[in-house]
């Protein structure tokens, strides 16, 4: 695999697109200092996926890209493409040319790319392990790598040489596979925890789902017959309101129908009225055509009377001219007589005329002063009769109102009467809804008080069932941490266990007699002798100093097992061994006296080791002649005392040998296999101590948690009371409001009637007054028009002297002008009669 491309653009000094071609052979970059060339290794470096930016040269990241000059602005984003000749397949899974790149911006953001796909920079780094162009690999070594490598660490420069092998790649996953599987056994270890720990909460969780089970459906049950309840209710309280909404609509029929029929009546009174008004009218327009048909009837007589008169007049002509018609044989003298006579009763026609002509004058200008007056007459007539038909309207009106007024007081009246046993019913009402109040409100009272001592209760359950809690919730913590001791312990003393039944600590050689022991290779073998006796702990730092390396000494029963267990160990070349024959070994004394006396004198070793009988001699031999001392100071002016002739050692490790030398320091405490041997059997002590700790604490916390429980019932129990309580109270004050309302209502209907009756009489005077008023305006109204009608009367007297008067007048006209017409007929007779007779002579005398 070689590199054929790096392309660079906005790569530090490169802000341009740079293309970079590398041949075959070897390629040099030349160029003075601060040239960039190093910036090209930095770009393979970088596009490889090195984060140091201390690797880079930089101070952080953003440093990478072209930070701009002077003359040119900075640019926004890094990117560099290296292309690399795939042709011989080092990597397999790719073509034969593979171009890797990465872009970054001064937002932060980075990306990675594998032939144009978008990759993670983990993948970059799998690609390339064993290739050497890994972040850690050999191909790009700058300045002052050579030392580095050289003087690095054998762990580090190993790194270096698997990337060379090729084995970077294995090892990588298998840390990866080592993690996950660390990882995956921790996860392991957490589920088991939790598993045995809800192992524990199954039972009381099982226990608790029964019983909210079984609270959910009587939690049900309760809801639907509250529902139930409710709804019974509403159906009760919807009747009720439907029943009071029909009351309701059939009182506004009710009063609807008074309305109308009120309406009625008074539009028909205003018709009757109107009508009445308009008979008024009737009668003053009759009387004014009856008056016109008298006139009229008065006209016709005297034209009667003109025409008799003018047929009377033509008979007496008529009689007259046969008369002259028989005298027509007369003489001249006579006819001088005549015309002369003719003439006289000419003379004096005509003075009667004038005469006549004057009284027609006369009676025709009194006629015309009557005929004013007259007029004069009907404008007052008729002004007295609009005023008494606007007099009888008024009357009608006064009547209308008095009536109106003695049938409002009657019904008042009755109405009064009606109102006392209205209220004597209302009272009887409210006296009995007081008294369900009354015994309401009590039972109210109680309900509340029921509530208020069932919640005082229930706060004294649930203040219990806190501390209760509080209680479990420390000893579960005290049984956890119990638990945690106890598993850890227990975790300890298997551990110590396993290096025990391991034999960690023990040599090789020993191990392999052991070993071969158990696979029945080798007979007699008891055991190590750390493994056969016990120390108190307080002696054991003294015990494991004062053994030494003796603690790995093998017993065996006979010298001879003895024989074939370094046999044993020789022919397979397993190491060396010190072996305890029990049958050979014999105890030793010390035959100093007097040593319990000294200050700071514990014991003999021997003394503070407990084992079987059987290995006492050994124990003897080993241990008799070492003295146990307080401390230093003690076992100094011991081995002062007895010039130094046995073995001292300290309670704390330190020793003064035989002879004066000394050996002391800190962590002196030999092997450890005593102390370990101990500790296991502390640890099953403490592991069973705890047990029985939490076997009383579990027993206890069920306890407590059963004591919980029935706090829980009592609650729920108080709970379910305490909603019955409240509800009994709710249910009661709705009543008590129901009977509240119901009583100011009561109240309100019986004030409404105490204010109607109070009305009453004020109202009945009202009627009263108005009826005297009305009485009394109709009275004036009727005298009114009794002297409207008198008034019209003595007009009407006076209007028909004046009639009579213009009859007279008239008839007096009529005669005047009858006579006048009558002497004008005369003299145009006498007249006709002198101018025929004047013929009558002129013929005479012409005969």
């Amino acid at each position: 695999m070689l590199l054929e491309k790096l392309e660079m653009q906005g790569f530090k000094s490169f802000p341009d697109k740079t293309v970079l071609e590398f041949g075959q052979g070897i390629t040099a970059v030349v160029g003075p200092n601060g040239s960039g060339k190093s910036n090209i290794s930095d770009a393979v470096r970088w596009v490889l996926g090195e984060t140091s930016i201390k690797s880079l040269r930089g101070a952080k990241m953003e440093d990478v890209i072209f930070s701009g000059t002077a003359n040119r602005r900075a640019l926004g984003f890094a990117q560099v493409k290296l292309t690399l000749d795939n042709s011989d397949k080092t990597l397999k899974e790719y073509g034969d040319t593979v171009t890797v790149s990465r872009r970054y911006y001064r937002s932060g953001e980075s990306e990675y790319f594998i032939d144009a796909q978008s990759v993670r920079r983990r993948d970059i780094h799998e690609l390339f392990m064993d290739t050497g162009l890994g972040a850690g690999g050999y191909s790009i070594v700058s300045q002052g790598k050579i030392d580095s490598i050289i003087s690095a660490k054998n762990e580090e420069r190993r790194e270096l040489f698997e990337e060379a092998v090729g084995v970077s790649h294995f090892r990588y996953k298998r840390t990866e596979a080592e993690r996950r599987l660390t990882a995956a056994e921790e996860n392991l270890v957490r589920l088991l925890d939790i598993l045995s720990e809800l192992e524990g909460r199954v039972g009381p969780l099982k226990e608790q789902s029964e019983k909210a089970q079984t609270f959910i459906e009587l939690s049900n049950e309760r809801k639907n017959l509250e529902i139930g309840i409710w709804l019974n209710r509403i159906n009760k309280f919807t009747n009720d309101l439907r029943e009071q909404e029909h009351k309701i609509d059939a009182a506004n029929s009710t009063y609807e129908q008074c309305e109308s029929e009120l309406a009625a009546i008074e539009e028909d009174i205003e018709k009757e009225t109107a009508a009445i008004a308009d008979i008024h009218v009737q009668i003053e327009n009759i009387r004014t055509s009856s008056a016109q048909y008298e006139e009229e009837a008065l006209r016709a007589q005297g034209e009667i009377q003109v025409i008799k008169a003018n047929i009377a007049h033509g008979i007496e002509t008529i009689s007259r001219l046969k008369n002259d018609i028989a005298a027509s044989a007369e003489t001249a003298e006579f006819i001088d007589a005549q015309i002369q006579e003719k003439g006289a009763f000419i003379e004096k026609s005509k003075a009667l005329s004038a005469e006549k002509q004057a009284l027609a004058a006369t009676a025709l200008q009194e006629m015309e002063t009557l005929a004013g007056n007259e007029s004069a007459f009907s404008e007052t007539a008729a002004e007295i009769s609009q005023k008494m038909a606007e007099l009888t309207v008024e009357l009608s009106d006064h009547k209308i109102k008095y009536t109106q007024a003695e049938s409002g007081a009657e019904e008042i009246e009755a109405r009064r009467g009606t109102i006392d046993v209205s209220i004597a019913d209302i009272e009887a009402q409210i006296a009995d809804v007081e008294t369900l109040s009354n015994e309401n409100e009590k039972e109210a009272d109680l309900a509340q008080q029921k509530v208020a001592e069932l919640t005082n209760v229930q706060n004294g359950y649930t203040m219990k069932l806190q501390r209760k809690e509080n209680d479990i919730a420390a000893h579960r913590e005290k049984l956890d941490k119990k638990n945690r001791i106890a598993a850890d312990k227990e975790a300890k003393a298997k551990m110590l266990e396993e290096l025990e039944k391991n034999m960690e600590g023990y040599s090789g050689a020993v191990k392999a007699v052991m070993h071969a022991a158990k696979a029945n290779k080798l007979s007699g073998i008891c055991a190590p002798l750390s493994m056969v006796i016990h120390v108190e702990k307080e002696y054991l730092t003294a015990i494991e100093v004062s053994l030494g390396a003796a603690m790995q000494n093998i017993i065996t029963e006979t010298e001879q097992d003895a024989k074939n267990a370094i046999l044993y160990l020789k022919e397979n070349n397993l190491g060396r061994a010190t072996f305890l024959p029990v049958s050979r070994i014999k105890a030793r004394r010390l035959g100093e006296e007097n040593l319990a006396g000294n200050f700071g004198f514990i014991a003999l070793a021997s003394d503070l080791v407990q084992c079987d009988k059987k290995y006492r001699e050994i124990i003897k031999n080993l241990l008799a002649k070492v003295v146990v001392a307080q401390d230093i100071d003690s076992a100094l002016a011991i081995a002062k005392a007895y010039e130094n002739r046995f073995k001292i050692v300290t309670l704390d490790g330190q020793v003064i040998n035989a002879g004066g030398s000394m050996t002391g320091g800190s962590g002196a405490k030999g092997l450890g296999m005593l102390s370990r041997k101990n500790k296991i059997e502390e640890l099953q002590a403490e592991s069973k101590a705890l047990a029985a700790e939490m076997d009383s604490l579990t027993q206890e916390l069920k306890k407590q948690l059963g004591e919980k429980a029935q706090l829980e019932a009592a609650i729920k129990n108080g709970a379910q009371l305490i909603q019955n309580a409240k509800e009994n109270a709710i249910r009661l004050q709705g009543e008590q409001k129901h009977l509240n309302d119901k009583i100011a209502t009561l109240t309100q209907q019986k004030e409404s009637l105490l204010q109607e009756k109070e009305n009453a009489d004020s109202r009945i005077s009202a009627y009263a007054a108005q009826s005297k008023e009305s009485k009394a305006a109709a009275l004036r109204v009727e005298q009114e028009i009794e002297a409207a009608e008198n008034e019209l009367k003595n007009v009407s007297k006076n209007a028909q002297e004046i009639v009579q008067k213009r009859e007279e007048l008239r008839q007096d006209m009529e005669k005047i002008n009858l006579e006048l017409t009558a002497v004008q007929h005369d003299i145009k007779a006498a007249e006709g009669t002198v101018t025929e007779l004047k013929q009558r002579r002129q013929a005479e005398e012409f005969r």
